[in-house]
Parts: C-alpha cells; sequence; structure tokens
C-alpha cells in the first residue's frame, strides 16, 4: 500500500518522469552510438564559425643548411609539399628534385623586391621584361605576371607554421602539415653581440 502511495505521487511529479526518460535516452543513444554521424555533421558546421586561420606556407629553419641541406630536402619531399623554396646565402649545391627551387643560388628563379606601397611592405611589381630570371613566387603560386600583386597580410608572420630542421629529420612532424604546402627553408641567423 505504500508502495502504491509513493508511485502515485510519484505520477504527479511530470518533471521527475521527464529527467529520467531523458536521461534513459541518452545512456540509450551513447551504448548504441545512433547519433555518431549527426554529432560529427552539426561539430563541423559550429567549427566553421570560429577564429581558425588557414595558411599553405610552412617555414623550415635549420641551424646548418648547408650541412644538412640534401637530407633535409630529401625528407620533405616525402611529404609531397606543393613547392619547396631554399633560400639561403651558402654556397649550396642545388638538389635536382621537382617543385624545389634556390632563388638565390639558380639564375633561373629569383625572389622581387617588395614595393612600398601605402606606407607598407605589401606590393610585389609586376614582371620586368629586361628581367634574365623568373619569379619564384608567380613560379610557385601561379599567378601573372604583367600586374603588381598585393600581399595579404589576414595572417601574421609570427602566426605561420614555423619548424626547425631537426624536428623534420627525426619526423616529428605530421604529414598533414606540410602536404601541398609551399615550405620555404631557411637558415637561423646568428646573432653576434
Amino acid at each position: 500500500m505504500a508502495v502504491t502511495q509513493r508511485l502515485l505521487l510519484l505520477k504527479n511529479h511530470h518533471i521527475f518522469w521527464l529527467t529520467l526518460g531523458l536521461f534513459a535516452l541518452v545512456v540509450i543513444n551513447n551504448v548504441l552510438n545512433l547519433f555518431q554521424a549527426s554529432n560529427a555533421y552539426f561539430y563541423q558546421k559550429l567549427a566553421s564559425f570560429g577564429e581558425t586561420q588557414h595558411t599553405n606556407i610552412v617555414l623550415i629553419t635549420s641551424k646548418n643548411l648547408a650541412k644538412n641541406h640534401s637530407e633535409l630536402i630529401e625528407k620533405i619531399t616525402e611529404y609531397n609539399p606543393k613547392a619547396v623554396i631554399v633560400l639561403s646565402n651558402q654556397n649550396i649545391t642545388p638538389s635536382i628534385t621537382n617543385r624545389v627551387y634556390y632563388p638565390k643560388s639558380q639564375g633561373e628563379y629569383c625572389v622581387p623586391r617588395v614595393e612600398m606601397w601605402s606606407s607598407y611592405h605589401m606590393r610585389i611589381p609586376a614582371n620586368d621584361k629586361e628581367s634574365l630570371c623568373n619569379s619564384i613566387w608567380q613560379t610557385v603560386f601561379g599567378y601573372e605576371g604583367q600586374q603588381p600583386q598585393l600581399i595579404d597580410f589576414k595572417l601574421a608572420v609570427s602566426a605561420l607554421p614555423k619548424f626547425s630542421a631537426e624536428r623534420v629529420l627525426s619526423s616529428d612532424v605530421m604529414s598533414e602539415q606540410l602536404k601541398n604546402k609551399v615550405i620555404i627553408v631557411g637558415q637561423t641567423s646568428l646573432r653576434l653581440m
């Protein structure tokens, strides 16, 4: 009799039964993974509203580029990048590999100067007709060189992904961080004080 009175008392409490039903529904859904596909879809849609920035440029610095150059280029090309640009003032023997460019040491490619525009360094000039070399940026990014190109400063230089050569050589980089990216390899400058 006391049990039936308790059940009748609980029958009138709709909030209790709704909470208990919701809890049971959540447990059953989690056990059976019923909403896994829809969770992924909604998470993807919600994540697009976030403040994320993407870049297709990766910086790799080396303490001794002349010493580990060929091994580093070989390791980087395993990740299938869009292009590798090696910037160095040292004498480096260029590696004969597709999509690897040496604008300083080869005569075919050069790094064009950046022109002042609205008091900022923000414009790559149009190709010079008398120039004997091709702009490395035009070659890599595939734009027409007849018009000056503005540099997009939406992403700060400090926000670009940057790895050390030691990290790349030890395979401490995920393939998605380098795949289909433009990789700029340079020598770490030593500052003497």
